[in-house]
């Protein structure tokens, strides 16, 4: 699974996390002994054509992902062009202050109470949805078996 994330930093130190990204790929993962495994198993008297190929799907599988890696990379290090040059005007504030306290901490209990009920009954509203949903799939799924069966 992917996951998109995101981190604010100087723009000074942007490419030092960049290389930290794909140093940490390299050290986890040596692509280049994996193709030279697969070209040397091809030359056996006996080979496993079932192992070389799930070898070469996990080849492919780590290609995609060093891709998209490499194609995040530099679409960041586009970013810092853009942003040395000034045209990127969205650039975040220096924050001067420290963030206040959220306020659901000064509510006072009977408040917190009151919302953790509507939370409840949003949950529960959720859930009654959910069945009523997997209801009518089991009812479409029942009717179907029931027209190829016919």
């Amino acid at each position: 699974m992917r996951l998109r994330y995101s981190l604010t930093s100087d723009m000074k130190d942007v490419p030092k996390h960049v290389k930290q990204q794909l140093e940490s790929y390299a050290n986890k993962i040596s692509l280049d002994s994996k193709v030279f495994k697969i070209i040397s198993e091809l030359t056996e008297e006996k080979i496993n054509f079932v192992g070389l190929e799930q070898e070469i799907l996990w080849l492919r599988q780590e290609l995609a992902s060093l891709s998209y890696l490499l194609d995040e990379s530099a679409d960041i290090l586009k970013a810092c062009e853009k942003a040395e040059k000034g045209e990127i005007e969205n650039q975040l504030p220096v924050p001067e202050t420290i963030p206040e306290e959220p306020q659901n901490f000064k509510q006072k209990p009977s408040q917190k109470i009151e919302k953790g009920e509507e939370h409840l009954a949003d949950l529960q509203n959720s859930v009654a949805q959910l069945s009523n949903m997997a209801k009518t799939f089991k009812e479409l799924k029942d009717s179907n078996k029931e027209k190829h069966e016919l």
